[in-house]
């Protein structure tokens, strides 16, 4: 028996490290030592590593950047070769970070987007713009998917804000804002209304709102007392004309 392995049904091996006994399978496979295994067991090795790291973080950053330049085009290929051959696994791992690191992320991306506003905003309208359809597919698909999540939502948000939806229906009925009077066309069936028979129904709203205001005065315009006056004049003549 070589010395610190056991070769029988189940191996294990001395670390030359920590002086525990542990299965071949807690180290890792070294093709020039004469078991095929590492002296030292994964445990050790980790944390020879991580020391190693700690006391010489300037000279493997400088080389690590050195090697990038040398095979800036060589790494470049490999990594867009992997991207192409792994995206499933790649955003499965992406998702499980997120998910265990939800905090993190949120705080990241709060200051990311407090120090880069101007740079979002252009970043996210640049993306608007080039994915107009993806981006309707995607919310339709979701609303299709999460109808009763949506409508929670909805009604959680009502509730909460009752008094400032009501005052900001009220600000859009006063003012006849696009949103309002889209809305009244959507009541109509008219969904996405271009510009111009947006006008148009706006102006129908306060010819009608001035009409009933007149009404609820009980006014009568000039033009409509003069004909009024005239049709009475001709009617007491004929009654004259007759006797």
């Amino acid at each position: 028996m070589r010395q610190g392995v056991n070769l029988d049904r189940n191996p294990v091996k001395k670390c030359t490290q920590c002086g525990q006994v542990k299965p071949l399978s807690e180290f890792y496979k070294n093709s020039s030592q004469r078991d095929g295994r590492t002296a030292a067991c994964k445990a050790c090795v980790a944390e020879l590593s991580r020391r190693y790291y700690e006391n010489n973080k300037e000279k493997i950053a400088e080389g690590m950047r050195r090697h990038y330049e040398n095979n800036k085009e060589k790494m470049v290929e490999r990594a867009r070769r992997y991207r192409e051959g792994n995206k499933e696994k790649i955003a499965a791992r992406a998702r499980r970070w997120r998910e265990e690191n939800k905090e993190k992320v949120a705080e990241y991306s709060r200051r990311y987007c407090g120090e880069n506003k101007k740079k979002v905003a252009e970043s996210t309208r640049r993306y608007y713009e080039n994915n107009k359809e993806k981006i309707a597919e995607g919310m339709r698909r979701y609303c299709e998917n999460n109808k009763e999540k949506i409508a929670e939502i909805k009604r959680r948000h009502y509730e909460n804000n009752k008094e400032k939806i009501a005052e900001r229906k009220r600000r859009h009925r006063k003012n006849l804002t696009d949103p309002y009077i889209k809305g009244l066309l959507r009541q109509q069936g008219i969904s996405n209304p271009p510009a111009e028979l947006v006008e148009i129904k706006r102006q129908q709203v306060i010819a009608k709102r001035l009409l009933q205001q007149m009404k609820e005065e009980n006014y009568e315009p000039d033009c409509i007392n003069d004909e009024t006056k005239q049709r009475e004049n001709e009617s007491t003549s004929e009654w004259h004309d007759e006797a």
